[in-house]
């Protein structure tokens, strides 16, 4: 087939590794029609787009959020891809109304176009179905996938749905991984499953980033804001007697439908098993006799469940208010008194029960005034570390303009914003050079802001200086555009004469760049993971004027304090900032605190991990410290970056990894393996006394004796054979799950799930821990992605699965009860045939429908036996650098 893009767009650099692996792998992604591609900021992603669109060679549409970056598509194709004797009107364009092959618009020029909102009359009369199959496209590109707004996601399912052989190629640097599962599930049917990404250590490996370290400071909250939680949990122990005291609580369960007709209600209570937990802890406490039947469906001992918590009383209340109404029969009343209850101790948001925290001490503690003192703190070390070389950029969401008034009084409030957070610079460092960069506020020095006046007179651009209450800083006023002002600070920035920038993620967050960072606090976790990734991404591009550069990213996390040694409702892992730095660092790949190890996964920061359970001052002053001299450590730093990295030759094996917990599998595979070996042992013994018997016997051997000895030594041979090879299959646990993942493999080559490269399971132990890893090596990486996921699902916890898998001849839950991976449990015919595959590698078992009236039995059984160990870890995944000998 002819590509119209031949003698015209031809490559005319060098592809990095990275972007080679990815153009290899292209040809097999083609085959759904939607090529999904995630790359790191600073991967060129946009170049490895433009050749994805020259390969297809057909009229191609690209959309982009804004017209900045529309203009840089178009720009990067002229230069780095358009033969020098092909004229660019004659193949490129930035408007639909002059459509040529290759044609960029915004997401919200084509919304507007297809809602009849174009400010264009001739864009408005456009039928842009019609006419983008007039026009022969059959490629469109979206560029920063993830920026697309509800409504331009709607538009373009509805364009897409309309249209025919359409090939899609999405792009995106940050993954709303974040989401909500249904917004993640539209992005997903939108842009298709992930086929390849482009990780962060790879250009670190290339010198496209630079080496950089994630580090965590802690603070407690103000005097003020611990006055605030305590009064809050106060109300909610308040609340908590108030409710345990009600008749009108008491009554409501005591008419609860489960305790007259349990097998009505069984079903769906066990779609919420916490909640049935509660009611029936409820019950406990208060005495109220329900079947005996609730014990053994959840496999606990009559009196044996624990005190019913806040926590639990929380997943009661929700329950009764809200999700489970219909199983009290004529007890509105009751159930609106409970309301008012909660309502009157703040317990209840937007029909949701809170008790353990909620909206109001969540904002608290992440806009915790303490961060500026944590600010303060690092700007300082780092300064003190650097001196003039440091290039600091502080981002917050907020700019408090009214402080500019209290500007050197000593009375500035302490909430975190632009304003503050440089007047508590100001007040404590003479030498650092600050600005201040936000959409209507910019503070600069003296010196800086007479240079860029002049800069800007020169340009065209009348601007002036206006006195503050403090010395050597000024306020600049200008009529010049937002982009110029900012590009003239940042100028100034990347030249030395700032070394901490202080500003806004509005203003600096989407197209903004300063390669010179070399220290960014996220001063705030308020905005979304893909705008802290694009944070992140830009302190981590490498710079051409300091070509050692190593970057420190500082996060910033307020814990809450315990009150008092009788704080019932104190957890400080609770924090919403440790939590939603967890959910993150998931997805962030970087090296080890200590280790040559380059992992995502909260675990590579041990300074925490190796505390605990504990984070008290004593602890957390020491994390603290331990942060701070890390961050002094640049050049040890860059060199566990690089001895990371030594062992890989030509590619970087990043794996997806899953890691299990050995010791909650070990002990019943142990007891397991030692009959499995007795067992051996006996065929054995029998096997040779039989063959003793049989040839030094007395009597003549006839031939058809000869064939009975024959036939015997050969059933007997293949025992023993069976045997051995089972006992060696289970001898570790270590074993059995290399077996599962050879199983997960061969059911997913079967059903065609997975590429047709050569693809081997590996389990390792993980060096000084009692775990082990599998992962699948080889493949795409939609297959290891796929392939860790299956593993991750199997053993998950039983809850409420389709199909699960049932070992025979195991009594320990975590190794009799399995769940059969979503990806099998959409059809029977799958489900079966992964149950084969078991069947296969790991003996007898059977596969449970869990819909069905007896499936649902044994699913309850497996439940309650599960739950004892709900608060067990056994499984986690990560993205993992794996050593050429690992």
């Amino acid at each position: 087939m002819m590509n119209q893009f031949d003698n015209v767009l031809k490559f005319r650099g060098t592809w990095r590794l990275y972007q080679k692996r990815v153009l290899d792998n292209f040809d097999q992604h083609k085959a759904d029609e939607k090529i999904h591609i995630v790359a790191a900021p600073g991967s060129g992603k946009t170049t490895v787009g433009i050749e994805m669109i020259r390969q297809l060679g057909a009229n191609c549409l690209i959309l982009t959020p804004s017209i900045t970056i529309r203009e840089q598509w178009l720009a990067r194709i002229q230069d780095a891809f358009l033969c020098k004797t092909v004229q660019a009107k004659t193949y490129l364009s930035n408007s639909l109304l002059d459509y040529k092959p290759i044609t960029a618009i915004t997401y919200q020029a084509l919304h507007s176009m297809y809602t009849k909102q174009a400010s264009d009359d001739a864009l408005d009369s456009i039928d842009v179905v019609a006419y983008l199959k007039a026009q022969h496209v059959k490629v469109i590109c979206l560029d920063e996938a993830h920026h697309m707004r509800n409504e331009w996601v709607k538009v373009l399912e509805q364009i897409l749905g309309q249209l025919e052989g359409i090939r899609l190629i999405s792009l995106t640097a940050t993954p709303p991984y974040d989401a909500n599962p249904n917004e993640w599930k539209r992005y997903i049917d939108l842009c298709g499953p992930i086929d390849e990404e482009i990780f962060t250590p790879e250009l670190v490996k290339e010198e496209s980033l630079c080496p950089h370290q994630d580090y965590v400071y802690f603070n407690w909250p103000t005097k003020e804001e611990k006055l605030a939680i305590k009064e809050y949990k106060e109300q909610v122990l308040l609340c908590q007697q108030e409710l345990m005291d009600s008749k009108q609580l008491y009554d409501l369960v005591s008419s609860h439908q489960v305790l007259k007709n349990p097998n009505e209600c069984l079903d769906r209570l066990l779609e919420q098993p916490a909640y049935l937990y509660a009611l029936m802890m409820y019950m406990q406490e208060k005495q109220i006799v329900y079947p005996s039947q609730l014990n053994q469906v959840l496999s606990v001992k009559k009196g044996n469940l624990p005190t019913l918590s806040v926590k639990h009383l929380e997943i009661l209340m929700q329950g009764i208010l809200y999700d489970d109404t219909d199983r009290f029969v004529n007890k509105n009343n009751e159930i609106e008194v409970l309301r008012q209850i909660l309502k009157k101790y703040g317990c209840i948001q937007r029909k949701q029960v809170k008790m353990i925290t909620n909206e109001r001490i969540d904002k608290l503690l992440i806009n915790s005034k303490g961060k500026l003192e944590s600010i303060k703190t690092i700007a300082l070390a780092e300064y003190d570390n650097m001196k003039e070389n440091l290039r600091m950029l502080i981002l917050c969401d907020f700019i408090k303009k009214e402080a500019l008034d209290l500007l050197g009084t000593g009375k500035m409030s302490q909430s975190v914003g632009t304003i503050t957070i440089f007047e508590t610079l100001r007040s404590q460092s003479v030498q650092m050079k600050l600005a201040v960069l936000s959409g209507t506020v910019i503070i600069l020095p003296v010196a800086v802001a007479s240079s860029i006046c002049e800069r800007l007179r020169e340009l065209g651009y009348t601007s002036q200086t206006v006195k503050l209450p403090v010395d050597d800083y000024v306020l600049l006023e200008s009529n010049a555009e937002s982009g110029t002002l900012v590009k003239q600070v940042t100028l100034a920035f990347e030249n030395g004469q700032i070394q901490a920038l202080i500003g806004t993620k509005a203003l600096l967050g989407e197209g903004w760049d300063s390669p010179s960072i070399n220290s960014l606090i996220l001063a705030s976790f308020v905005g979304s993971f893909v705008l802290s990734n694009q944070m992140r991404g830009r302190a981590i591009r490498k710079s051409m004027s300091d070509p050692n550069k190593v970057s420190n990213i500082w996060h910033l996390v307020c814990i809450e304090p315990k009150m008092n040694k009788q704080d019932i409702l104190y957890d400080p892992f609770h924090s919403i900032d440790l939590q939603t730095l967890k959910r993150r660092f998931k997805t962030f790949l970087g090296v080890h605190y200590t280790k040559p190890v380059i992992e995502s996964g909260f675990a590579r920061l041990s300074y925490i991990q190796d505390v605990g359970d504990t984070l008290d001052e004593k602890t957390v002053a020491k994390i603290n410290k331990q942060m701070l001299e890390a961050a002094r450590k640049r050049k040890e730093l860059h060199e566990r970056w690089n001895e990371a990295l030594v062992c890989v030759n030509q590619q970087v094996p990043i794996e997806d990894v899953v890691e299990l917990d050995v010791e909650l599998l070990k002990k019943n595979y142990v007891f397991t393996n030692y009959w499995m070996f007795v067992m051996c042992m006996v065929i054995t013994t029998i096997a040779i006394q039989a063959a003793q018997r049989l040839f030094y016997q007395t009597m003549p051997v006839t031939p058809f004796t000869a064939i009975g000895i024959l036939l015997v030594a050969i059933v007997l041979i293949f025992l023993l054979d069976w045997g051995l090879s089972r006992l060696f299959a289970y001898v570790t646990p270590q074993h059995t799950v290399k077996k599962v993942g050879q199983a997960m493999l061969a059911a997913l080559e079967e059903l065609n799930l997975v590429s047709h490269e050569s693809k081997y399971v590996r389990v390792k132990n993980v060096q000084a821990a009692s775990t082990m890893m599998a992962y699948l090596e080889g493949g795409s990486a939609k297959d290891k992605h796929l392939f860790s996921t299956c593993m991750e699902e199997y053993f998950a916890l039983v809850e409420n699965q389709r199909y699960i898998i049932v070992r025979k001849g195991h009594k320990n839950a975590l190794n009799k009860y399995f769940v059969v991976p979503e990806v099998f449990a959409k059809r029977k015919q799958d489900a079966e045939i992964f149950l084969h595959q078991v069947k296969r590698m790991l003996g007898r078992c059977d596969l449970v429908y869990t819909r069905s009236a007896n499936g649902r039995k044994i699913l309850l059984k497996a439940r309650g036996k599960c739950f004892a160990y709900a608060n067990q870890k056994m499984i986690d995944s990560k993205l993992k650098v794996l050593g050429k000998f690992e």
